[in-house]
């Protein structure tokens, strides 16, 4: 069984480093990213239509390559959380929660009895392989799977101390376009009111010893949050990078081909 390397790496204040995929939720792109070196995949169910088929291909061929998969579901129902983690996948990145009763449901779905109601009736998690008694393994799971929430509106910020307070919320993650529309601000990063509210995400995760991260499109725009405490970087997406290169290439080429 897969020791969640994120998990532990969190729990030891070291800092890990991934990417979104979404529209090229593939095996292949998977192994690509896994060979990079990436942490983690964060994937993105929430805004790509992804089929429970493909998840389960992707989260499978990630598991393969020994890279971690972090998963935005859509909501917060049970069916939701407890399939994508029957799926394999190391853990859920949950948005649009915003009080302490959300952050206790999102537990007990997520984990097994005692600790939680989720069902059990898959081994993929387990990499088709258990052994042993069925105990042992689902306490190792429930310890494994990695479990965080988003804040993504000034609710949700001013209810993170009781939130934090739930077992089993192991990490806050900083929705940066939700957040900052929420706030009157849409995607400016670096406005005042942003700047603020997300600080003040570090500090409260900081005084409840939580780690906290962000999903943000550059290694220049995550710095100064890693500077600042945050330790869950989430750098660009599948569909950026594409664009982004895309678009450098096609510039070069016209530069010398289109030029006379």
């Amino acid at each position: 069984m897969n020791e969640n390397r994120v998990k532990t790496a969190l729990n030891a204040g070291k800092t890990v480093i991934g990417t979104g995929l979404g529209i090229t939720a593939n095996p292949n792109v998977v192994r690509l990213l896994a060979g990079v070196g990436y942490d983690f995949l964060f994937i993105d169910i929430e805004h790509n239509l992804i089929s429970p088929e493909n998840l389960m291909t992707v989260v499978q061929m990630a598991r393969a390559c020994n890279i971690s998969c972090m998963v935005r579901v859509q909501d917060t129902e049970y069916h939701l959380l407890a399939n994508t983690l029957d799926s394999g996948a190391d853990g859920l990145i949950v948005p649009r929660v915003e009080s302490k009763t959300q952050a206790e449901c999102i537990v007990a779905y997520s984990k097994f009895p005692p600790q939680g109601v989720r069902g059990c009736g898959t081994t993929a998690p387990l990499d088709f392989n258990r052994q042993g008694e069925w105990g042992p393994a689902l306490a190792w799971l429930n310890d494994q799977s990695l479990i965080a929430t988003q804040v993504e509106s000034m609710k949700a910020l001013d209810t993170l101390p009781e939130m934090l307070q739930v077992p089993g919320i192991d990490l806050i993650v900083v929705g940066p376009l939700d957040l900052s529309i929420n706030l009157g601000v849409p995607g400016q990063f670096n406005h005042p009111k942003f700047v603020t509210a997300v600080e003040r995400v570090i500090q409260i995760c900081q005084t409840h010893n939580v780690p906290s991260g962000i999903v943000l499109a550059t290694p220049e725009a995550l710095k100064p949050w890693w500077e600042k405490g945050m330790r869950f970087l989430v750098c660009s997406n599948d569909f950026t990078m594409i664009k982004s290169t895309a678009t450098d290439h096609l510039r070069a080429v016209r530069d010398f081909a289109c030029s006379r």
